[in-house]
């Protein structure tokens, strides 16, 4: 570093494997570490790092991008991005590959199941008390994913499709490479060991397939995704595949119109064929979405969809407030109608919410026909819908009640759901900021409208809040944070005052609460706890995903805080199945608020191109992946045996043994016929010592041979044509090496296989998911 020059820090990344290690990304190629916890700290190797990947079991390893040096002075040649890899935590850099897109290491194997798909995080005096030592080093660690641009020369492409860039996968740090997708130009992991990659059609470069891998590509075995749709696609959203389906958000609009709104589509179990599930989903221009799993349940969503059909009624939207722009580049118009649904079940059917009847005041709430409770998502500033997994059933959000949501601020308050959505509480008048501690025990709020002084902390869930100062001035709060479980009674409240960012540390453990009592016996007097069973309101309020749970959690007007980790888990009963228990199967959907799932004409079904046996015939409906419960023959698709021999797998085969058979008798029978003929001419040949002879009643000589009328009898020409054919099924063509490595994607069956736009993932918010260009 320059004389006399400072340097900042850009970013904080801390190693999963190694809570010790933390890398410290600075700006210019100033770069720091620590790999005591901040005991100690040690500027390393000079690089101007633009991102970092670390890896999840070794914890001295990185991945990290770097511009070249020309694109500072072009006469040091072309302008691209460099891949270096570290194997000592950034003291020492590596030049792996250049000309590199997007990159990351290979997940862990632990990420297909859902059980360790989330690892816990250790408390601070575990990390200092423990000492690491890194596994040994297995194959799959040295496995990375790139897309690249296959022409290294000259600048590199940014920011657009190019028919240029492949996705590739390396064991050796890419001295060499294997190609995995053509064409490829974004990829993203998912949950269950999902893969999905972005591949352009080369021949129209604004258009994308998604490709679908169960196997994190190892075996290179993609599937283009089947979407019942007649529309070019233009970007992807991979909202969540937590279990094991996936909710896809598709925009079906041109870049350069902004469109507020998209369609969301969930899978089958394969994750390769799709159906409509939210129609007109409210998005932001960056791809954002308003779409949220309820964390620590199972199948429960929390969406904002646009309806068109809703009246342009004036309800203060044009006011002065209505101008609070939403976030993230890209806020709700004006005009347009966003209104808030729910599903339980794994987007099979969704629902509005259900408005409070009163008020935080504990005025009565009017609410008529067409009146529910809609809250505000990830695409405007608002407080969005929110949840953690170790709360179990608590969902905060802010917004309103009425017809649609709408951004006057004066009709903002901020609400509570403590069954996960099924009812819901106004717990305070205007916006806030908001996170929940202890398990859901306690809550810390702020007022984040204007400039405040105080938050406010519950521990009975919003019944009562106890104002608490927090700054000698008033300062503009920008969120509330807590250790990733949320499990903790320490908070984090950062902001501004003139400026100046502010952050004031929080320990709640000081006000020296009572220990929550009777976990083991929740439900009786002398208990803090409770037993909880989440529900969609069907079947005696009992039911989910066609099964009972219980939950153990603590009673609402308990004022404890839990010393443990509480929440227990139990299986009690599968439920009787119902409509609600089935999703829309392809080519089929539903309106808003359930109903029977209807055939879409415009949708063309694939044609079945194997049977063995039997197969099924659709009713339009499919079980939700995850849903047990029992019967629903009605709903459930029909086994029935295979059409025509001919059209099955087994029938194919028989046909083909058969016309070989055919072929061949006739090969031989005018073989034999032939040798007869010849063998008859030479007779008579040699009997009558003659060139030729007379037919009886015709004129002319016999030819000697009948082949050449032989129908079975192939010319020269054919003969050619046949060896060309052969040459070009060979790959003899003016293609790229690259070419003849790939094996042929399927072909999309739907009409539009355009999709353009995937970006990768963009930091540590759940839906960083985008496959698109910014």
């Amino acid at each position: 570093m320059a004389s006399g020059s400072k340097a900042s820090v850009r970013s904080v990344h801390v190693s999963k494997a190694n809570p010790r290690n933390v890398f410290f990304m600075g700006t210019g190629k100033s770069n720091w570490v620590t790999s005591d916890m901040g005991k100690t700290y040690e500027q390393v190797q000079d690089l101007d790092l633009h991102e970092v990947r670390l890896h999840s079991r070794q914890s001295n390893w990185m991945l990290g991008a770097s511009m070249s040096a020309g694109c500072q002075d072009e006469e040091k040649g072309g302008c691209f991005k460099v891949l270096y890899v570290t194997k000592d935590f950034g003291r020492n850099w590596e030049v792996a590959t250049n000309y590199v897109v997007q990159f990351d290491w290979a997940p862990p194997a632990a990420n297909s199941t859902a059980a360790n798909k989330r690892g816990k995080t250790p408390k601070h005096k575990d990390i200092v008390a423990t000492e690491y030592k890194d596994p040994a080093v297995t194959p799959e660690d040295n496995l990375v994913f790139a897309t690249i641009q296959s022409k290294k020369r000259g600048n590199q492409v940014f920011g657009k499709w190019d028919k240029n860039i492949h996705f590739y996968l390396s064991y050796d740090f890419f001295k060499t490479e294997v190609l995995s997708v053509k064409h490829g130009n974004r990829f993203l992991f998912g949950e269950y060991d999902y893969l999905f990659v972005a591949a352009v059609n080369p021949a129209d470069e604004t258009e994308v397939s998604l490709q679908v891998s169960r196997d994190l590509g190892a075996k290179k075995r993609f599937q283009t995704a089947l979407l019942p749709v007649e529309l070019t696609e233009h970007s992807y959203t991979i909202l969540d595949t937590s279990e094991g389906t996936v909710f896809l958000h598709v925009n079906h609009q041109p870049f350069d119109q902004n469109a507020p709104t998209g369609h969301v589509y969930i899978s089958d179990w394969s994750g390769v064929s799709y159906s409509l599930s939210l129609p007109y989903n409210h998005r932001s221009a960056d791809g954002k979405c308003d779409f949220e799993k309820v964390e620590g349940i199972e199948g429960i969503y929390l969406a904002n969809f646009i309806d068109d059909d809703e009246p342009d009624v004036d309800e203060g939207i044009d006011s002065q407030d209505g101008n609070h722009q939403g976030g993230a580049g890209g806020n709700r118009p004006k005009h347009l109608k966003a209104k808030t649904v729910i599903t339980f079940d794994k987007g099979g059917i969704w629902s509005y919410l259900e408005a409070p009847d009163r008020d935080s005041m504990g005025n009565k709430i009017k609410c008529g026909a067409g009146c529910h409770l809609h809250l505000h998502g990830i695409t405007d500033l608002y407080g969005p819908f929110y949840s953690s997994a170790t709360a179990t059933g608590l969902i905060m959000g802010t917004g309103m009640v009425g017809s649609y949501l709408h951004a006057s601020m004066s009709e903002i308050n901020t609400y509570l759901s403590r069954d996960a959505g099924l009812s819901w509480y106004e717990v305070n008048k205007g916006s806030h900021i908001y996170e929940f501690g202890d398990h859901g025990g306690l809550i810390v709020m702020a007022y984040d409208e204007g400039e405040t002084d105080t938050v406010l902390y519950s521990w009975d869930e919003g019944i009562t809040w106890t104002p608490l100062k927090i700054s000698d001035a008033p300062m503009q709060v920008e969120n509330i944070i807590i250790e990733p479980e949320a499990t903790s009674q320490q908070f984090v409240v950062y902001g501004w005052q003139n400026d100046n960012g502010v952050l004031v540390y929080l320990d709640f453990a000081e006000l020296h609460m009572k220990e929550c009592r009777g976990h083991d016996a929740p439900n009786s007097d002398s208990s803090d706890y409770e037993t909880w069973t989440p529900s969609d309101g069907r079947l005696g309020g009992k039911c989910l995903l066609g099964h009972k749970v219980s939950y153990t959690r603590r009673k609402r007007a308990s004022k404890c805080f839990n010393p443990e980790e509480h929440e227990r888990k139990q299986l009690l009963d599968h439920c009787a199945c119902t409509e609600e228990d089935f999703e829309c199967d392809y080519g089929y959907y539903r309106k808003i608020d359930g109903g029977a799932c209807v055939e879409d004409p415009s949708v063309t079904k694939p044609e079945q191109t194997e049977c063995r046996d039997f197969h099924y015939v659709t009713k339009g409906y499919r079980r939700v992946s995850g849903d047990t419960c029992v019967g629903g023959s009605q709903w459930e698709r029909v086994r029935v045996p295979c059409p025509a021999w001919s059209h099955g797998v087994i029938g194919k085969v028989i046909f083909v043994i058969l016309l070989v058979v055919v072929l061949a008798l006739a090969f031989v029978t005018g073989f034999v016929r032939v040798e007869m003929v010849e063998d008859c001419a030479k007779s008579i040949k040699a009997r009558f010592s003659s060139g030729g002879y007379q037919l009886v009643g015709k004129q002319g000589n016999m030819p000697a041979s009948m082949v050449d009328d032989d129908q079975f009898g192939l010319d020269g020409q054919e003969f050619t044509d046949s060896a060309q054919l052969l040459n070009h099924a060979a790959g003899d063509d003016d293609d790229d090496d690259v070419e003849s490595q790939f094996t042929s994607l399927p072909e999309r069956q739907t009409k539009s296989s355009a999709v353009p736009r995937l970006s990768g993932p963009a930091g540590d918010n759940d839906q960083d998911d985008l496959l698109g260009f910014n």
